[in-house]
């Protein structure tokens, strides 16, 4: 039997919970006054007047009742969702969108992950959410269906993720967890608002969360370490701007890998672990940290200037349970930028909006293969630099006609791939590949009274190799395996 038990406390100077700023920066997309406003669709606009299967998960549904180990706790509640290895943080949690993602061997796939409006997943369309932690989500956006005209490379979905607002006066939030399989969980979130001196509103506040989790697993080999820090500091110029830094750091030493067992291992004694993963060692270990920055301003009534930066740096170090190649050795960095312009206006009485953007991010993988012996490293086996280069422009137009609601857009991205073989060993098989792609939408919706609505969406996706796929090459050289096309 599983048990976990939580003890909670809220110690404060003031007996206010963690909210927003009591002055929202006046920017089109609080003009919405709907209860639940999207985000995730770019143009942000009321949920049920969307064109797209959407579900908001708020903050009771993200983080009470639960131990806040992994995103599938919170997710199993969206229709078409479907999530896998919430129990095996060496494999990371598999999430599939209406079948897109299923294939994915470990992480998520072919599905867009967004944080704070920076991309969790990289270029190439994988993403790996070890270092996102349920105690400091306060919002979840999940699109269900295609969502290249949004993102880019994402066949199947958006999951955007919310992490705490700051509140408008000094708090402090302490949670400690524990429970059986040697499970421990520490927790501390601390923020406020400073306010301007001449009483002008708030000038810049914080918010700072850490936590540290220990786990010895149910099953042999399944033992879990890790570490989590996250900051996000708002400055406020005036009404109209805000400028917002985002730093987030995740370490973790121990994260062994139990394997699969057949029917009659697991009847004969659930708690092994495969034979073959104890030899091998199987697991991994993770250190990720990734600073960014996200910047708002409005001008008037009509114009809203939006902009991103980061840059996040990976080192990933994993056994697998087999010999030839079976450790890696992963240095990953991958940066971004992003601008957009928001024109906001009527066309007659109708309100029409209109958004022009462009989003350039690239990935960096350095990559080491050596052989596995008996969770040593034996000779190499492979030795490249991979490279993910993507441009994405993207138009969108919104028109709201009495209670029709008009969506329409359209993206273009062009992907850039290149393999640097250092190994030398058996030839130099450098190479690169490029891949260009449109991704069109159209969308209608139309409200039936107060409470419910009709929508339909024509739209097209697609979803690159990503890096690690690409280099699994099945000559057994290095360099792409130049088979694989976007699907």
């Amino acid at each position: 039997m599983r048990w976990f038990l939580t003890l909670g406390g809220f110690f404060i100077a003031s007996l206010l919970p963690f909210l927003s700023f009591s002055q929202e920066i006046d920017t089109l997309e609080f003009e919405i006054s709907e209860d639940v406003v999207l985000q995730a669709t770019r143009l942000s606009l009321p949920q049920q007047q969307s064109a797209m299967s959407v579900s908001v998960l708020d903050e009771a549904r993200l983080r009470q009742g639960q131990q806040q180990l992994s995103l599938n706790e919170s997710l199993d509640f969206v229709p078409g969702l479907f999530a896998q290895n919430a129990n095996n943080f060496s494999q990371d949690l598999r999430v599939s969108i209406r079948g897109f993602g299923a294939r994915s061997a470990f992480g998520i796939r072919g599905i867009r992950v967004m944080v704070d409006g920076l991309p969790e997943s990289t270029p190439d369309g994988q993403a790996q959410v070890d270092n996102i932690d349920l105690g400091i989500l306060d919002r979840a956006e999940v699109i269900r269906g295609p969502a290249s005209s949004l993102y880019g490379n994402a066949a199947g979905g958006v999951i955007s993720l919310r992490t705490s607002s700051i509140p408008d006066e000094f708090g402090l939030e302490a949670r400690l967890s524990a429970g059986s399989n040697g499970f421990q969980r520490y927790q501390l979130k601390v923020g406020e608002t400073k306010y301007k001196k001449d009483g002008g509103g708030p000038e810049w506040g914080y918010v700072l969360y850490g936590s540290h989790t220990r786990l010895s697993g149910y099953r042999a080999n399944s033992e879990v370490e890790n570490s989590f820090f996250n900051a996000k500091i708002s400055y406020l110029a005036d009404s109209s701007s805000e400028l917002t830094f985002l730093f987030n750091y995740f370490n973790s030493p121990v994260s062994q890998d139990a394997g699969g067992l057949t029917l009659d291992e697991a009847t004969d004694m659930r708690e092994q672990a495969r034979d073959r993963n104890v030899s091998f060692q199987s697991g991994e270990t993770v250190q990720q940290s990734r600073a960014g920055i996200t910047w708002k301003k409005t001008v008037g009534t009509q114009h809203l200037f939006q902009a991103r930066t980061y840059v996040l740096f990976r080192d990933f170090a994993n056994a697998l349970p087999f010999g030839n190649g079976g450790i890696v050795d992963l240095d990953r960095t991958y940066t971004g930028l992003g601008l957009s312009y928001t024109f906001n206006a009527d066309l007659g009485a109708n309100p029409y909006r209109f958004q022009v953007g462009f989003d350039l991010d690239q990935q960096v993988d350095d990559r080491l293969r050596f052989n596995n012996e008996s969770g040593e490293r034996g000779d190499m086996t492979l030795n490249q630099e991979e490279r993910f280069r993507t441009i994405g422009a993207y138009v969108m137009q919104d028109l709201k006609v009495n209670a029709w609601r008009f969506h329409i857009g359209t993206r273009f991205d062009a992907v850039k791939l290149e393999a640097n073989d250092r190994f030398g060993v058996d030839g130099n098989q450098s190479g690169d590949l490029s891949f260009n792609r449109f991704s069109p939408m159209a969308g209608a919706s139309l409200m039936l009274g107060t409470s419910h609505s009709v929508y339909a969406q024509v739209s097209t996706s697609f979803e690159t190799p990503t890096l690690s796929e690409l280099s699994t090459n099945p000559t057994g050289e290095g360099g792409f395996n130049e088979e694989l096309d976007p699907q």
